[in-house]
């Protein structure tokens, strides 16, 4: 009796013990996992595996610009605009143009297009190392050109710049968004846009009425980001607005500040749109209405002709093309073909 005992605890005993044992997992190398990648993209990828390519190199024209004298800054412009002083007809550019300017710092301004920088953006720098202090890379984009001409500076005003951080927001936002319907989807995209970035660069009628159709599609998108639809006149209002409120800034400082003779990067900023704004006679723009705007205020009025004076700088060849200040004998639709190949 104790054996059959014995027997039937054991037997219990080595039953309950598999029923608690856990289930084993089959671990196989070839086991499916979730995050696993499916076995034919894997075949696929093994035989021809991703390749990561290195940037893309300077075009052979700015490869030659960085052997020549001081620096070069890579602008929107026409070619007999870079070699005469001008203005770039692109707020963007024209922005850092004055900026380098009002800082003392020596440079000349080359024609390009985006298809010459490594980014697609223009402006950018190309530095020549003899004559600036060492940073991280002899092309400098855009967005480090700040960060360039700190290095340049024994001094900067910081605290200045940082007490401008909310009205540089009316420029790359109201006045910005009222820049873009001035000129790419209102009249004056046919009067100035397409022959500044287009009709300058391309005499092919096919490339031409791609590459407008292409820019108006981009500007359209980008307002209607902000809105499901295109305000016209609210865009302007915000502008206005912007306008008005920068104009009370610029009293402000001129109560404050005796020295003017070093603009920040905000007035330069501001100077980047009133100068192509209201360098144009009012009678010369098919829509007026922002230049309207920006001429109701004296004091941007006031800092745009002193900046201009400052930097020395002449409107773009265009505005010759527009007002006939070249050649008074033509019409402006001639000039127009004269300058940039209008048909």
């Amino acid at each position: 009796m104790p054996s059959s005992a014995t027997s039937n605890t054991n037997g219990h005993a080595t039953s309950h013990t598999k029923a608690l044992a856990k289930p084993t997992v089959n671990q196989t190398p070839n086991a499916w996992s979730f995050f696993a990648v499916p076995r034919p993209i894997k075949r696929i990828f093994d035989r021809f595996p991703l390749l990561t390519y290195p940037a893309n190199r300077l075009p052979e024209r700015v490869q030659r610009v960085k052997s020549a004298d001081g620096h070069a800054l890579f602008i929107w412009c026409a070619p007999e605009d870079a070699s005469e002083n001008r203005a770039s007809f692109n707020p963007a550019c024209l922005r850092w143009q004055a900026f380098l300017k009002s800082q003392n710092l020596q440079f000349h301004t080359v024609s390009s297009s985006n298809h010459a920088s490594t980014n697609e953006r223009l402006p950018f720098l190309v530095v020549n190392p003899s004559c600036s202090s060492p940073f991280k890379s002899n092309i400098v984009s855009a967005h480090e050109l700040a960060k360039w001409a700190v290095d340049q500076k024994d001094s900067w005003p910081v605290e200045l710049e940082l007490h401008y951080e909310p009205y540089m927001s009316l420029l790359n936002n109201e006045i910005r968004r009222a820049w873009q319907y001035h000129m790419y989807l209102s009249p004056n995209f046919e009067a100035f846009t397409a022959p500044s970035y287009i009709h300058s660069q391309t005499n092919s009628s096919v490339v031409r009425i791609t590459s407008s159709w292409e820019l108006q599609k981009a500007a359209r998108e980008d307002l209607m980001k902000s809105s499901p639809r295109i305000d016209v006149e609210g865009l302007y209002a915000s502008a206005d607005r912007a306008f008005f409120a920068l104009d009370n800034l610029l009293k402000r400082k001129r109560r404050m500040v005796a020295d003017v003779s070093a603009p920040s990067l905000l007035e330069a900023t501001l100077f980047s749109y009133l100068f192509l704004l209201l360098e144009l006679p009012l009678d010369r723009w098919l829509d007026n209405r922002l230049p309207e705007i920006a001429r109701k205020y004296p004091e941007l009025v006031e800092l745009e002709n002193t900046l201009k004076k400052q930097y020395g700088l002449q409107p773009p060849a265009i505005y010759d093309a527009l007002t006939g200040t070249k050649d008074s004998t033509l019409n402006s639709r001639t000039r127009l073909e004269k300058h940039f190949g209008i048909r």
